[in-house]
């Protein structure tokens, strides 16, 4: 830190190392608080450099492109004002040379013949419209062999093309990383040297000629929607593809093409916008699903069918492909599963609880007088200043909510500190109480010690003066000895988790090569609970016959995973080294889990889709489903 104003960047502005010192600081937590008191409005100083220096780089990159690469060549670069409507669809023999820099003739003449492909009655209903070249949404369970339909589409769409000697290529659009591996391994099994399978997730390294060869060059291609609408936008003449590349896309999980997902619909959504904008030749569209969105009209038919019409357009789909006249066919492959809820009682007093509560209650009532003063000046309307229940699941969105508005609206200074970390701390305490609700309160009150112990001290006087109050308040209320706080406690006093411990011994006493996913609402709650679990030795295996599978969107360091410790946990689940799984919501969205005869929803209710997506990934021919729901929370299994 020291040494960063001596720092000169070459190229740089010499106040460059300004910023990066408030950057710095602000990704420290022992530091996190000293660019506040450094200037108030910082955040809006390093947003305007950001721009800056995102302006200054575009500037630098046009010019070294107009300079030209090392060896004198001229970079190419796009021009956006070409009629690119009448290309044809490159042809892969073109661009062969970057496969055999991924595999040599003798590593593949080592590689096994394709699988052959043969499709139940109730498949062959599904892909008769796209294989006579219609846009369709094929809508089947997800246990029903999704994949192999696709990949029967796609062969016979390449098949058909290469016979009548055209041209053809394969996009297939997934919305997770781990599909990515997942749908190129699956394809690669029944299409492997009869055509090239390519997968592009963004995880790979970029070769020096960039992405778009790689995928010119094989004829079906798996990508996560942002990489692909990156090469569709590229600026590099040799990087850049068209949509006429194209002759098929295939969209996997194809219901959050309806935009209502926070992150990969707004992906999808622009992805179709760009193609129906396109005016050239477009691709045929194909869409896998296991579950039409309904949308906010779920109770309302017509407005349900208002919504899944509102995907067909989006994804200019003619038809819905639906099994009808195989659902005998259908009905002996696809066993529903059996379904069962049981409502747990919460303990009529548990002190732990109480002080916890009354943490809150303190915390709340001295930001209600604070809100009220500055309220008008922010514009904050009634209900974004009135607490909800504590027991709400929305108390958590209404405290971030909150908190976001003043630190974007409120002018700095210590009073912004103060409110700021009060609703920091409410936060620590509601996620306290979520885990207290289903967890021994003793993981509860470790979370709960470690995020207010672990805090950073500013060394402001007036900004430590709140968290030295915060820290007294817990110490004062929250006293381990007093609320009964046991490190070897099994939980089993409370009605849930007995519950939870019997299903389990249960299932594993009367089959014991049971497999079992548990569905929790949280990666904390996925990551606690299958330490709980562990420890108490509830099944046979080991300490370790346990394991937790949470998102991959996130660094370890907020309980997220890697995609590689993701596949290695689904790998140990399946071939038997874990015998259950504790998941987040990754788990629904067509991972392939396939060894699986017990689904659990821990205090953890879902849509129609989610539900319906639990179903299928799942390869055992009997599957029961247990709710094990909070009396308090009961919701409709």
């Amino acid at each position: 830190m020291r040494s960063l104003p001596r720092i000169v960047k070459k190229g740089c502005d010499p106040s460059e190392w300004y910023f990066d010192y408030l950057e710095a600081c602000s990704y420290d937590s022992a530091n996190r608080t000293i660019p506040e008191f450094v200037d108030s409005d910082y955040k809006v100083h390093m947003e305007i450099h950001k721009v800056k220096r995102r302006m200054n780089r575009t500037v630098m990159d046009s010019a070294k492109m107009a300079a030209g690469d090392s060896n004198g060549t001229a970079l190419a670069t796009v021009d956006e004002s070409e009629d690119t409507c009448g290309r044809i669809c490159r042809p892969q023999e073109l661009y062969k040379k970057y496969r055999a820099r991924m595999l040599n003739d003798e590593r593949l003449t080592s590689i096994p013949d394709p699988e052959p492909i043969e499709l139940r009655p109730y498949q062959e209903e599904l892909v008769e419209a796209a294989c006579r070249g219609v846009n369709t949404i094929i809508c089947a369970p997800t246990g029903s062999g999704k994949t192999i339909v696709a990949t029967y589409i796609i062969r016979n769409h390449l098949q058909e093309k290469r016979d009548a000697g055209e041209p053809a290529r394969v996009a297939m659009l997934v919305p997770t990383v781990p599909l990515v591996e997942q749908q190129s391994l699956a394809l690669n099994r029944y299409l492997r040297k009869t055509f090239w399978v390519e997968g592009m997730s963004g995880s790979e390294p970029i070769d020096i000629d960039g992405r778009a060869p790689f995928v010119l060059a094989s004829h079906i291609t798996i990508f996560t929607p942002q990489i692909f609408i990156n090469l569709l936008k590229s600026i590099r003449k040799d990087d850049r593809l068209y949509f006429n590349d194209f002759t098929l896309f295939v969209f996997d999980e194809c219901h959050h093409c309806d935009g209502d997902h926070p992150y990969h619909g707004k992906f999808f959504d622009l992805l179709m916008r760009m193609l129906h904008d396109y005016n050239g030749r477009k691709p045929q569209v194909v869409g896998l699903t296991a579950s039409l969105p309904l949308g906010s009209g779920r109770a309302n038919v017509e407005a349900a069918l208002d919504h899944m019409m509102d995907l067909c357009a989006k994804l200019s789909a003619h038809s819905i492909s639906t099994v009808r006249k195989h659902l005998r066919s259908l009905q002996e492959h696809v066993t529903p599963p059996i379904d069962e809820v049981r409502n747990a009682r919460r303990p009529r007093f548990d002190p732990f609880v109480l002080a916890i509560s009354n943490c809150m209650t303190r915390i709340e009532a001295t930001l209600r007088k604070e809100l009220d003063n500055i309220r008008k000046a922010l514009q904050l309307r009634p209900d974004e200043v009135s607490f909800p229940a504590k027991t709400e699941n929305r108390y958590e969105s209404f405290v971030g909510a909150l908190k976001s508005r003043i630190s974007t609206d409120m002018p700095g200074g210590s009073v912004k500190y103060q409110l700021i970390k009060m609703l920091d701390h409410l936060g620590y305490y509601y996620r306290t109480l979520t885990l207290s609700d289903v967890l021994p309160n003793s993981y509860a009150y470790e979370y709960l010690a470690n995020k207010v112990h672990n805090e950073a001290i500013p060394s402001d006087v007036s900004a430590a003066a709140i968290q030295d109050e915060l820290r007294r308040l817990f110490r004062n209320y929250v006293i381990p000895k007093e609320l009964q706080l046991l490190e070897n406690d099994n939980g089993e006093s409370k009605e849930i988790i007995r519950l939870l411990h019997d299903i389990l011994r249960e299932q594993y006493d009367k089959e014991p090569l049971s497999r079992t996913i548990i569905f929790v609402t949280t990666r904390l709650l996925a990551e606690k609970l299958s330490e709980h679990l562990n420890n108490c030795r509830i099944i046979g295996g080991g300490p370790r016959a346990i394991g937790c599978v949470t998102s991959s969107n996130q660094s370890s360091s907020f309980n997220g995973q890697t995609a590689g410790v993701q596949r290695q946990m689904i790998e140990d689940f399946n071939t038997g080294l874990r015998k259950v799984l504790v998941a987040t919501s990754v788990a629904e969205e067509g991972l392939d889990i396939s060894a699986c005869n017990l689904i659990i929803k821990y205090n953890n209710t879902g849509s129609e889709r989610t539900l319906i997506q639990r179903r299928g990934s799942y390869r055992f021919a009997h599957l029961s489903r247990i709710g094990l729901v909070s009396k308090e929370w009961n919701e409709t299994f």
